[in-house]
C-alpha cells in the first residue's frame, strides 16, 4: 500500500474583494483588498477591530453591489428665536492675600469623613470667613491654601 507523505490540504482558490474606508487613519479614502476565502474571516475581524468601515465584499470578477445612498428628508425651516443675553461674568478674585499678609480665619468645624479604622485621612473643615480687609471672596471651584501658624522650617 502506498501512503502519500505530503500533508493534505484543501485548496479553495476563491478570492474576494473587500472595499473599506477608514483603514490606517484615512477616513475618506476607499481601500480595496483582495483576500483568499480561507483568510476572509480573519481579515474582516482585523479590519473591524482597527476601526475601518466595510463598504462591500464581493467575489473577484463580479461588480460590487452599490451601497444604498441614504437621503436625508428635507429640513423643515423653524422660526429663528433670539436668546436672552447672558449677564456679564464677575471678575474672579485672584491672589488677594499673600503668605506675608494672610487672611486670618477661624475654624468652626473639623471632623473626619471616614469611619474609624479606615485607611487614610479625609477631613471636613469649615471656616468663618467674616472679617478681613478686603473681604475674602471665594468662587466655587477655587482652591484656598491653608498655612498653619508658626515659622517655616
Amino acid at each position: 500500500m502506498r501512503v502519500n507523505a505530503s500533508p493534505q490540504t484543501t485548496s479553495d482558490e476563491r478570492t474576494f474583494t473587500i472595499v473599506c474606508t477608514g483603514l490606517g487613519g484615512r477616513r475618506v479614502e476607499h481601500t480595496r483588498l483582495n483576500v483568499l476565502y480561507s483568510r476572509l474571516r480573519d481579515t474582516m475581524r482585523m479590519l473591524l477591530s482597527s476601526g475601518a468601515r466595510i463598504q462591500s465584499v464581493s467575489p473577484v470578477g463580479s461588480e460590487p453591489a452599490a451601497a444604498p445612498i441614504k437621503s436625508a428628508p428635507p429640513a423643515r425651516s423653524k422660526p429663528v428665536t433670539t436668546s436672552q443675553p447672558k449677564p456679564a461674568a464677575k471678575a474672579v478674585p485672584v491672589n488677594l492675600y499673600k503668605p506675608k499678609a494672610p487672611f486670618l480665619g477661624t475654624v468652626t468645624e473639623n471632623y473626619s469623613l471616614l469611619k474609624d479604622g479606615a485607611i487614610g485621612r479625609v477631613q471636613h473643615i469649615t471656616f468663618d470667613l467674616s472679617g478681613g480687609d478686603p473681604q475674602l471672596e471665594y468662587v466655587e471651584g477655587q482652591s484656598i491654601g491653608i498655612v498653619p501658624a508658626g515659622e517655616d522650617a
